[in-house]
């Protein structure tokens, strides 16, 4: 693969038009950092995978890679909806194509490793606060498929 899972995932979001692409929006979707600014926000997390045991038929091992979504903003029940609007979502995967840059990814599931997660209220940076859900994919570039 050349971009990390991390990536993969952002531009399917994207392209599912769950987060906005523009930087300075609202919603707008980064990755592996959070800025801190705006104030909704989305960033999806490289997180630790999970190798399964090999296929009967060939012997390929199949590598599941780990991603967070993190949805922080000002309303509880705002950044909740919108976290679970994107769990809703990605659960759905089937075979999904992106294409970033030149190359296109399969993503052929997503499975969910956690239930939604409240993070709480930042007091320090404007009481904003953050939700998070943790995810597993199964994803190859379509050549490597």
């Amino acid at each position: 693969m050349n971009h990390s899972p991390s990536e993969v995932i952002r531009q399917y979001l994207l392209d599912e038009e769950l987060f906005d692409e523009d930087l300075a929006d609202d919603w707008s979707l980064y990755v592996d950092a959070m800025p801190p600014k705006p104030h909704k926000v989305a960033v999806v997390y490289s997180t630790t995978g999970l190798k399964d045991g090999r296929l009967m038929d060939g012997g390929e091992t199949i590598f599941h890679n780990g991603f967070q979504l993190r949805v922080r903003g000002l309303s509880y029940n705002a950044v909740f909806l919108k976290l679970r609007a994107a769990k809703d979502n990605l659960l759905t995967v089937n075979g999904a194509s992106v294409v970033l840059d030149e190359d296109t990814y399969i993503i052929h599931n997503v499975s969910q490793a956690t239930d939604l997660i409240y993070l709480g209220l930042n007091l320090e940076d404007s009481r904003r606060m953050s939700w998070v859900c943790n995810f597993l994919a199964t994803i190859t570039m379509e050549d490597e498929s």
